[in-house]
């Protein structure tokens, strides 16, 4: 009997680790990470396996991305997350913002490397150009870094006609922020 658990033990411990890594597959988007200074994605290169099938598709992917040809990659794989990305930017840049939001949800929906903060952020500034001050104040709450968008604050509460509150948040903006004259 005790020959036969140890067995079970054994067999278990060499199994369990390639089971879970059988579970935890690589997706194309892993081949790529967010550069927040560049607004971009880069595509990792050094990659150990390179024969893998993900890996063939990415690289494939990258060279449609380069070319910008984001439409063509999206009809074929709808859930490559820098080329709905892209998409995101183009929308919000030419004030598509309701555009812009569904972009932004369907990047939430996937696995992606933004954080939460750069995630916060995107919403709170689609809901800004929404016009949707309140729900833009709501996502505020989640943004840690708030000296970036104070500026941005007191407009919501301006428009709400919430004075005070607008007042309040304009002072704290400094003198070498770009919008410290507007405020």
């Amino acid at each position: 009997m005790k020959k036969l658990v140890l067995s079970f033990i054994i067999i278990s411990a060499l199994l369990i680790p390639q089971i879970c890594f059988a579970i935890k597959e690589n997706s194309y988007n892993d081949f790529y990470k967010y550069v927040s200074n560049t607004r971009s994605f880069t595509f990792n290169k050094d990659y150990e396996n390179k024969k893998e099938q993900n890996y063939k598709i990415a690289k494939k992917l990258n060279r449609l991305y380069k070319k910008n040809k984001h439409e063509k990659i999206l009809q074929n794989y709808p859930d490559f997350i820098p080329s709905i990305f892209y998409s995101f930017e183009s929308n919000f840049k030419n004030n598509k913002f309701d555009d812009a939001l569904k972009n932004l949800d369907e990047i939430t929906k996937l696995e992606h490397n933004f954080s939460t903060e750069q995630i916060n952020t995107f919403y709170f500034a689609t809901y800004y150009g929404l016009k949707d001050y309140d729900k833009a104040l709501n996502i505020s709450l989640k943004i840690k870094d708030k000296e970036k968008i104070q500026y941005y604050l007191a407009n919501c509460y301006l428009n709400l006609k919430k004075y005070n509150s607008a007042i309040e948040i304009a002072k704290k903006i400094k003198k070498e922020n770009k919008k410290y004259y507007l405020a």
